[in-house]
């Protein structure tokens, strides 16, 4: 958890808790952005029945605002490096195998 950037006031999620920032690590168009998310984002919220299975599920607190509108030029420079290099190691690897299949077919004249 990171905190609250200073241009930016704490927000509070819709079940009243103070949202946590966090920053994006999926590799996609928002990797590196922050955002504000609810702590009890995708976790199932306490039980609030006497019965032991409650008869309709709890609620998912899906609440999250995106903080940054951007993606940052480290981030940029990140999905840059990483798309470099799986190529390189998918031409290596493509590299190799036609070395492999070169040296079978030379092996069977």
């Amino acid at each position: 958890m990171q905190a609250c950037p200073l241009a930016f006031e704490p927000e509070r999620c819709w079940c009243g808790n103070l949202a946590k920032v966090k920053e994006s690590e999926d590799f996609s168009d928002k990797f590196g952005m922050k955002f504000f998310m609810c702590p009890n984002y995708d976790h199932k919220a306490p039980a609030r029945s006497a019965y032991p299975r409650p008869l309709s599920p709890s609620p998912l607190f899906m609440w999250y605002h995106w903080i940054d509108k951007e993606q940052s030029e480290w981030a940029k420079k990140e999905i840059e490096d990483r798309h470099r290099r799986a190529w390189a190691d998918f031409k290596e690897e493509d590299d190799v195998e036609e070395a492999a299949a070169k040296a079978k077919a030379g092996r069977e004249r």
